[in-house]
């Protein structure tokens, strides 16, 4: 969660105090995992794709999807594979299906984990750190993409940033930049402002797991708001 008392660069983005090595060991046991994906077309599995794509590239060698058989890399439905990867519709539905089946694992957005009692696995970024799927995590992975003219991020999934977690992703809102009505589009604007502000992202949205933007990339996203018109 972002905090008043968070340091930031010269940018104002958040940074990194310190970093701490910490050695754990566990005893796995010895069962075969299940893997449950996401079944239907979704914005989550292009997401996860995609970040498997660029992350393991020699493993992970197909494009983004937001079909996650279509990007599977093999035979989904191998012999192999059968009983052992399975699909459910929808993020309720992947989150309640590895809910209830012993040793899986799946992806969906932190809110539906924690909803279904699950536990949350951390990331291990391309700086080598361990990190969790919270707001200054993500932000911090958010902060270090670039954006265009129209306000679309391209992703750095090589960010060496020790405390990205590079699992993050926008939801963009689409907005003219002259609108006839003069009222709606100052409506427009005040709506596009207050979803950036941290009276929306960090109040409202933080116990959702959504992130506060922040520092050049808020910056930035504040332009493009300034555009409606």
């Amino acid at each position: 969660m972002q905090t008043e008392t968070q340091k930031k660069d010269a940018k104002g983005d958040p940074i990194v105090l310190r970093t701490q090595v910490v050695q754990q060991h566990y005893t796995l046991p010895d069962k075969p995992i299940k893997v449950v994906y996401r079944s239907d077309s979704s914005g989550t599995s292009e997401n996860f794709t995609n970040y498997l794509a660029k992350s393991a590239s020699s493993v992970w060698t197909k494009a983004k999807n937001k079909v996650f058989k279509d990007s599977f890399p093999g035979d989904i439905n191998a012999v192999a594979n059968l009983g052992r990867v399975v699909g459910a519709a929808s993020s309720t539905g992947v989150s309640q299906l590895a809910g209830k089946t012993p040793y899986s694992i799946t992806y969906a957005e932190v809110n539906y984990a924690t909803a279904n009692k699950l536990k949350i696995a951390n990331v291990i970024n391309p700086a080598g750190s361990s990190v969790v799927p919270d707001s200054t995590g993500v932000g911090a992975f958010l902060a270090s993409a670039t954006q265009d003219a129209n306000g679309f991020l391209t992703y750095d999934y090589a960010t060496k940033e020790k405390g990205a977690y590079p699992l993050g992703i926008v939801s963009y809102l689409l907005a003219d930049t002259k609108y006839p009505d003069a009222a709606k589009a100052a409506a427009v604007k005040a709506f596009a402002t207050y979803i950036l502000s941290p009276k929306c992202s960090k109040d409202v949205g933080g116990p959702l797991g959504f992130s506060v933007i922040d520092g050049d990339l808020l910056k930035k996203s504040l332009a493009q708001v300034a555009k409606i018109g």
